[in-house]
């Protein structure tokens, strides 16, 4: 992905760096936002949950994570693929991830919104740290 990512760079303006969400090589509060795009979903519990936190050390104060994610797809064959990478992840992530919980954000974040993209297959969710 970062190879893709830095194909799409043309300005060359972007730094790419490889690492690990839960052990972020960063000072604590140097970014103004945090984005996370389709990739929380992958991660288990624990380590789903230090990566949240991890984002949230890394944001300046007044800074925002932002966090998209697929939505559950509307097409019925789209819906029983989805749901069944889902069930690979194990019931409880799975569960979590379907029913759109905000509750591990809202445990870190002050403030927790949550939208939906008009193709209706990603959903944003936006926390602030403070």
């Amino acid at each position: 992905m970062l190879q893709r990512a830095q194909k799409k760079d043309t300005a060359g303006t972007v730094s790419y760096v490889q690492g690990d969400a839960a052990k972020l090589a960063f000072r604590s509060d140097c970014f103004d936002i945090v984005c996370c795009s389709h990739a929380l979903y992958e991660l288990k519990g624990r380590v789903r949950n230090a990566s949240l936190r991890e984002m949230k050390r890394v944001v300046k104060p007044d800074g925002t994570v932002l966090i998209m994610e697929h939505e559950v797809p509307r097409n019925p064959a789209l819906r029983a693929l989805f749901n069944l990478r889902m069930l690979m992840m194990g019931a409880a992530d799975a569960e979590e991830f379907l029913r759109q919980d905000l509750s591990p954000y809202e445990k870190l974040f002050t403030d927790v919104s949550l939208s939906h993209t008009p193709s209706g297959k990603s959903k944003l969710i936006a926390c602030r740290k403070s």
